[in-house]
């Protein structure tokens, strides 16, 4: 997340919506995008009433931030409460971040399709970041924490890396393309030396 952020900025991106965006931890979008830009805007979506707890004294703080509650799935209200107060200005690039999330949707609720519902709202110059849990380098022991988070009443599909790079919906993947994160643009171009255990795919692509 960290690196693909500065990479945006340094594309010129100024706008950030982050899509299920969790608990605040640090570093995080905003803290990330505003230390590199300091001009950048950034919308937080949750649906997760603790999330709104802990971000409640951003706005005060910082004008260009909001957190805004709402599901995932509710396309049109997320990107009305993103646009609202002109926030966020979608007639000029947004990067779009599904980072760490859409493994927390079942394949009924098509993870997909649902990116696929927001990039009409995007204009060109724009691009899409998508983090995804795979099963890939361990299926038994993922299908167990996958089952085990379903017992709990949470959860947790880790995917095949076609169904990862389906949710690009054939949008232009820049270099490296769709790789575990440790191996996407590591710091000094050398990943650390246990870069295989991160069993997550990401990308990013020009929307």
């Amino acid at each position: 997340m960290v690196r693909a952020i500065q990479f945006l900025c340094d594309a010129g991106i100024r706008q950030f919506l982050d899509i299920g965006a969790g608990l605040p931890t640090s570093p995080n979008t905003y803290e990330v995008a505003q230390a590199a830009a300091p001009e950048a805007r950034v919308v937080s979506v949750d649906n997760d009433p603790m999330v709104l707890l802990h971000a409640e004294g951003l706005p005060a703080k910082n004008g260009a931030i909001r957190v805004i509650e709402a599901d995932m799935r509710d396309v049109a209200e997320v990107l009305a409460g993103a646009g609202a107060g002109e926030l966020l200005d979608f007639g000029k690039p947004v990067a779009l971040m599904f980072v760490g999330c859409l493994h927390h949707l079942p394949d009924s609720d098509d993870p997909a399709g649902l990116v696929a519902r927001y990039l009409p709202a995007l204009t060109p110059g724009s691009y899409l970041v998508l983090s995804h849990a795979t099963g890939d380098f361990a299926p038994e022991r993922t299908h167990e924490t996958s089952a085990g988070a379903a017992q709990r009443g949470a959860t947790w599909v880790p995917r095949g890396k076609d169904d990862i790079l389906r949710m690009f919906n054939g949008l232009e993947l820049i270099d490296p393309g769709l790789v575990l994160v440790s191996y996407w643009r590591p710091a000094g171009g050398i990943p650390a030396p246990n870069a295989d255990r991160a069993w997550v795919y990401g990308g990013v692509a020009h929307a």
